[in-house]
């Protein structure tokens, strides 16, 4: 199952080029995916950029970003802003800010993130996912993005600094899946409420077609409310 998103990581790819920034988007709503996509595009662009998963680093140190990165230097955002860009910005991108869930690991990231706005500043952009429900509990972090000018409208009125919101899949979304898959789309075509809703996250499109091959009663599937029963379902 593959649902084209090129207009939406195309204006990905014009936010994050313009400035520094946040990502924000439900749990699920492809963020990551989003992200990886954009890195394919920098990549035949000939953008320089570094790809880093908060879940991957361990607590966020130097010493597991050097062990992760094997970079030269004592130093990594030294390491960094030494590097010769020639005249474009590259893109630092962290991804799941989210993911650093004990108090050790959070201070570390979000030192990270700051040394970056202040030391890369003009070289390179910084670039932050993060769920939507984190990022408005996160004060802090969003204090280093400040405010700025968005162009492609994709925009959450309770997020006070610059972003860009990766949403829920639209009817031209489904419509992708409708035209792949008969099973999927006969199951789109007969949801209502709660669980039609679900089925516009892709993690939950991607649990259901793994369900699908043993299902053998799509019934059961009418009583699905939530992303708990969807998963014990799974």
């Amino acid at each position: 199952m593959r649902i084209d998103r090129a207009t939406l990581v195309a204006d990905l790819n014009q936010f994050v080029r313009a400035d520094s920034g946040v990502i924000v988007g439900g749990p699920g709503v492809g963020k990551s995916y989003a992200l990886g996509e954009l890195g394919n595009q920098l990549d035949a662009q000939g953008t320089a950029y570094l790809f880093l998963m908060i879940d991957t680093l361990g607590e966020v140190a130097e010493a597991d970003l050097r062990r992760e990165l094997g970079y030269e230097g004592t130093d990594f955002i030294a390491s960094l802003a030494a590097t010769d860009l020639l005249e474009e910005k590259g893109i630092l991108i962290i991804d799941g800010y989210d993911a650093a869930r004990n108090e050790r690991t959070q201070k570390n990231a979000l030192e990270l993130i700051r040394r970056a706005r202040q030391e890369l500043r003009g070289k390179w952009n910084v670039v932050v996912s993060v769920r939507t429900y984190d990022a408005r509990k996160s004060p802090e972090l969003l204090d280093l993005f400040g405010k700025g000018t968005v162009d492609s409208g994709r925009v959450d009125p309770g997020i006070p600094c610059r972003h860009f919101v990766i949403p829920a899949l639209d009817d031209q979304d489904l419509d992708q899946l409708r035209a792949t898959s008969p099973e999927l789309s006969k199951i789109l075509d007969s949801s209502t409420g709660d669980f039609k809703s679900l089925l516009r996250t892709p993690f939950h499109l991607w649990l259901l077609e793994k369900l699908l091959p043993d299902l053998g009663d799509l019934e059961q599937l009418a009583q699905i409310r939530s992303e708990v029963q969807l998963l014990r379902l799974f």
